[in-house]
């Protein structure tokens, strides 16, 4: 009987001590299932899915993730909004006010994350942007949307002697803010609109009526649908030399020739910090609605030489360049290849990857790089060279480097500098010099106005002995 008794305080013991170990494994395995709803299916996407995996959510493990798009037929999405709330799916990511609406007609107990929504609350969508109420919260682009002037100025700017623009819409934009914006700016830039209305998703007879209207560039809004579409509209541009703006990076990558928005990265970013911390209990009605705040130019320098556009140098100071160089052959850095339209960056070091100092630093530089959107193998391509100590070796691996035609060089050191300085004018060196004083050396002018090709940063270690 005691055996008995023993017994059984031994495995209510055992019991209790390992409920906390049971309940962590159970929570470890919970699959939390997300519903991503949208007009048109488009890779970016992946996005947030990256920007969970980076909080810890892992399709396939932890994770499960229901895509439903209606691929352009907006009639479709009620449907499909519905079919995710018949599947009871933790979290509803809704990415246009019109998916927005469709899910929020089909549940109001899932939680849906706007990405992206306009006007959000002109449209019912939230109580206010402070305190949203309801099931719904998330990214809105009400910012982004008013960005419309601005992308008509730069535009504008672009083609100088453009007295019409044409403006490429969908449907569901027609009465909103982006109309109304571009309406105003083209007031006070003088400028006339044309808009056009892309027809279901013939993109060909969208074109022929903006040539038969004479609109000497374009603008496109922004929406999902034309954001999905965008290579053959892109494409359509290109054929009819007509200059376009677009909202996002990835039109401009992929051959548009300018675009003013915020990060789509960064913002899928942020609706997976949404989702994140709905999936661990927050209620989305206290959750305040966030919106960008930073936004960037982009150029396609090589669309601008093709359409024989000269980009003034007030554009190129505000934006970032890309696709400028040629193909280039030769050991780029960890044996990559550089793709067609990818920016080249030289790098020339007086050390050696085997060098840890030296090492260290190219390592922050890639990083940084990163950090900024150029990922190698897809928009950027590093060639490193470095001496080894070999001072003398110095000027045939500049020479190396140079005959890869780089966008950019970078160089480390004096002796760098000076390999470089006299067989390269026309392309941009950024030096980074730890030892010498750049004025005294002759390599620039002056700090402030440095002349030249050169510029970089520089620490003259024997100004701040004094100090």
């Amino acid at each position: 009987m005691r055996l008995i008794g023993l017994a059984v305080i031994l495995t209510v013991c055992l019991t209790l001590s390992l409920a906390p170990i049971v309940g962590e494994a159970q929570q470890a395995t919970k699959v939390h299932r997300l519903g991503i709803l949208g007009p048109a299916s488009f890779g970016e996407i992946d996005y947030l899915v990256a920007g969970l995996r980076e909080l810890g959510y892992v399709e396939g493990q932890n994770l499960a993730v229901e895509r439903s798009y209606a691929e352009g037929h907006l009639d479709r999405l009620p449907t499909l909004a519905a079919e995710l709330v018949r599947q009871s799916v933790d979290v509803i990511v809704a990415v246009s006010p019109v998916a927005i609406g469709a899910a929020r007609d089909a549940t109001k107990t899932i939680p849906i994350v706007m990405g992206f929504g306009s006007e959000p609350v002109e449209r019912g969508f939230v109580a206010s942007l402070a305190h949203p109420g309801g099931n719904i919260t998330g990214v809105t682009l009400v910012a982004d949307t008013t960005l419309a002037g601005k992308r008509l100025q730069y535009i504008k700017e672009a083609v100088p002697q453009a007295k019409r623009v044409a403006v490429l819409f969908t449907t569901q934009e027609r009465s909103g803010l982006q109309v109304r914006e571009a309406r105003n700016a083209a007031a006070r830039l003088d400028v006339g609109l044309v808009l056009i209305e892309a027809r279901g998703q013939d993109y060909k007879e969208a074109f022929t009526r903006i040539r038969a209207e004479r609109a000497a560039a374009l603008f496109v809004l922004s929406s999902p649908v034309l954001f999905a579409d965008r290579k053959p509209i892109i494409e359509l541009a290109a054929r009819h030399r007509l200059p376009a703006i677009y909202e996002w990076r990835e039109h401009v990558e992929q051959g548009g020739l300018m675009a003013y928005g915020s990060s789509l990265r960064g913002l899928y970013r942020l609706v997976a910090a949404f989702v994140d911390r709905i999936f661990k209990g927050t209620n989305p009605a206290d959750l305040p609605v966030e919106q960008p705040t930073k936004f960037e130019l982009v150029i396609n320098m090589k669309t601008a030489k093709a359409l024989g556009l000269k980009v003034s140098m007030r554009l190129i100071g505000l934006a970032v360049i890309v696709s400028i160089g040629l193909i280039a052959t030769g050991r780029l850095a960890d044996g990559q290849e550089r793709r067609p339209g990818s920016a080249l960056v030289g790098f020339l070091a007086t050390g050696s990857l085997s060098i840890p100092k030296s090492a260290y630093v190219f390592r922050i530089f890639r990083e940084s790089l990163s950090g900024l959107g150029y990922v190698e193998g897809q928009n950027l391509a590093i060639a490193y060279r470095g001496a080894a100590g070999r001072p003398e070796d110095l000027p045939r691996l500049a020479a190396e480097l140079i005959s890869l035609k780089p966008d950019v060089m970078v160089v480390t050191g004096p002796a760098s500098i000076r390999a470089v300085r006299g067989s390269l004018t026309s392309v941009p060196v950024v030096a980074i010099d730890l030892e010498s004083n750049p004025v005294a050396s002759g390599f620039v002018a002056s700090l402030a106005h440095p002349g030249g090709n050169l510029t970089g940063v520089f620490l003259d270690h024997a100004a701040l002995s004094g100090k």
